[in-house]
């Protein structure tokens, strides 16, 4: 086999299921879910709330020469650039019957791809063609292509590789250096690049030549959260236009979608544990071979909380914390044992 897979489902113990459901309150009373074999009974009473399943599903890509049908994904003449071997993390969200991103960018909890089944993408920050940039287009529109962008998507112990994309697939034959290692999947971060206020292109008038553009509008998933937390883009204002899925024109000018009036609401970090809404899931790879890896998986929100006693000898340095790195921000520090501290949900905000 070229992979594993682990599934952690709603209805069992293991630990790496968002939970048993989530609710959103959609607008119609009568609903329609179009199965393809019971369309005649796709009508449902409904009381203001759907209820659906979500779920992690956990994957070993295996690149490598022994990784049977994955092996191809690592061969460096593969034309989106070679796949890295590690640890993918499939979003399963039940609310959707397709991965049909383009319909469901503004759902709740945020601007960003939804859909039944994505790939959360350690390395959400795209790359882009440099010849396209030097023409003007510092954004969006200079991205890789899109399937290229998701070749370093699992989580590793190892930085994800170098590659290079030839003139066939870009408009000059370019090498990309890979990105830092990221082992810790953590559902309190975003990992949906978000939003930047950048050039448009070299035919607009300096006044209007700046505005807020997707850095890869379909890239990855849309992290679930209890809470709504927006978009990473920092100094964005909910009023102001809002572009997505952009293309350069060789008149200089960026074809893209937008929203005329904005989204409606700030940007923000993009992070769900910024707004207390994440439901506390931690992957962290310890060791890994091509083929194998062992892992550690735990539930921060149920992490129990220290005595008196313990948060001294903690703060002391005499113990130390049994789980690490539990609000997943990548150290093991005092932030840790003060995430564990019971606040109320309202104080958590």
């Amino acid at each position: 086999m070229g992979h594993t897979a682990v599934a952690y489902s709603p209805n069992t113990n293991a630990c790496a299921t968002c939970g048993s459901s989530a609710s959103r309150e959609p607008p119609p009373v009568l609903s329609s879910r179009f199965a393809p074999t019971a369309v005649a009974h796709a009508w449902q009473h409904s009381g203001g709330h759907d209820i659906f399943s979500h779920n992690y599903y956990l994957q070993w890509r295996n690149v490598s020469e022994s990784g049977g049908y994955d092996s191809c994904l690592g061969e460096s003449k593969w034309r989106f650039g070679p796949a890295n071997t590690g640890l993918l993390v499939w979003y399963n969200n039940n609310f959707y019957s397709e991965n049909e991103v383009f319909n469901h960018l503004t759902d709740y909890p945020g601007f960003g791809p939804k859909g039944r089944m994505l790939v959360v993408d350690a390395h959400p920050e795209p790359y882009r063609d440099p010849g396209i940039v030097a023409k003007g287009f510092p954004n969006e529109g200079a991205n890789l292509w899109h399937r290229s962008l998701m070749r370093d998507a699992p989580f590793s112990l190892w930085d994800s590789v170098d590659f290079t994309m030839s003139l066939d697939y870009n408009t000059t034959t370019a090498v990309y250096k890979g990105y830092p290692a990221v082992s810790v999947f953590s559902d309190n971060k975003g990992y949906y690049p978000g939003a930047e206020f950048v050039a448009r292109g070299p035919a607009y008038p300096d006044n209007t030549r700046y505005k807020w553009i997707t850095k890869q509008w379909d890239a990855g998933v849309v992290i679930p959260s209890t809470e709504f937390y927006g978009i990473n883009a920092p100094g964005y204002t909910g009023g102001e236009q809002f572009r997505f899925a952009v293309s350069p024109r060789s008149d200089g000018l960026l074809s893209a979608y937008w929203y005329q009036y904005g989204l409606g609401y700030d940007g923000g970090t993009g992070n769900p544990g910024d707004y207390n809404g994440q439901y506390g899931w931690r992957v962290e790879i310890l060791e890994q071979t091509e083929s194998t890896a062992t892992l550690k998986i735990w539930n921060a929100r149920h992490v129990p909380t220290p005595t008196r006693e313990d948060m001294i000898a903690l703060l002391l340095g005499k113990i130390e914390l049994p789980n690490g790195d539990t609000n997943g921000d990548g150290r093991v520090d005092v932030a840790d044992l003060i995430w564990l501290m019971p606040v109320s949900k309202s104080s958590g905000k």
